[in-house]
């Protein structure tokens, strides 16, 4: 998953570089990004999926992301933006978080998946 959003990212700056204009810059830059949020979106599901398998074996939420490695997934636990995911316990439901871009929870542009 990392090598596949690695190659992306190098191909999107090579388009960019042999690109002409700014206006090819911001294109190249907003193709990372695109790949950036099609990688967390791929990211929550895996994860979403093995919170559910937790879940349904052990009648709970995991207290941590942590514990569901190696017996649930092998997945990466850093959002594409290089932040740990968050697993956060509601009373009833949980959610996956990402801090986003800016790298800093409890901010505008975070993402979060609620889990039933």
């Amino acid at each position: 998953m990392v090598l596949l959003l690695a190659l992306l990212v190098v191909l999107t700056v090579i388009s960019g570089v042999f690109s002409k204009g700014e206006r090819s810059v911001e294109t190249g830059l907003q193709g990372i990004e695109n790949a950036k949020l099609a990688t967390f979106e791929t990211d929550q599901r895996i994860l979403a999926a093995a919170i559910q398998s937790y879940l349904v074996d052990h009648g709970e939420y995991p207290d941590s992301l942590e514990s569901l490695r190696p017996t649930y997934t092998r997945a990466d636990l850093i959002d594409p933006w290089g932040t740990q995911y968050t697993l956060e316990i509601g009373s009833t439901t949980a959610s996956l978080i990402s801090a986003g871009r800016d790298k800093t929870f409890g901010t505008p542009d975070d993402l979060r998946r609620r889990l039933r």
